[in-house]
């Protein structure tokens, strides 16, 4: 699923995150990609809303994700770990019930 967002093929698997993100409009996870590697402490992304290229149209996609720095024996990093998991559909529904909740409330 991520190739599909991201807009690209199974060549960029074991590429440098830098080379995939280029040109995808999400560049900004470069810096936090930095600070992982830099300072070794994992980066937790909750409902990160990323704007992706997904079949040729722009879409809001949500996202709750980790960078896990994986260490080498000298307690350097020496690669960075990606998970994630969409959520564009859990978050969508908070705000759907969020909104008629206040309309509610409103009326009362």
């Amino acid at each position: 699923m991520m190739l599909e967002i991201w807009n690209k093929d199974h060549s960029v698997i074991s590429t440098p995150m830098g080379s995939v993100v280029l040109n995808t409009g999400n560049e900004s996870v470069l810096k936090t990609f930095d600070h992982v590697f830099t300072t070794g402490e994992a980066y937790y992304g909750n409902e990160s809303l990323a704007i992706c290229s997904h079949r040729q149209a722009k879409r809001e996609i949500y996202f709750n994700y980790v960078f896990q720095p994986l260490k080498d024996e000298y307690d350097n990093t020496a690669t960075i770990l990606i998970t994630a998991n969409e959520v564009t559909d859990q978050v969508l529904s908070r705000l759907i019930y969020y909104r008629r909740s206040v309309n509610l409330n409103f009326i009362l």
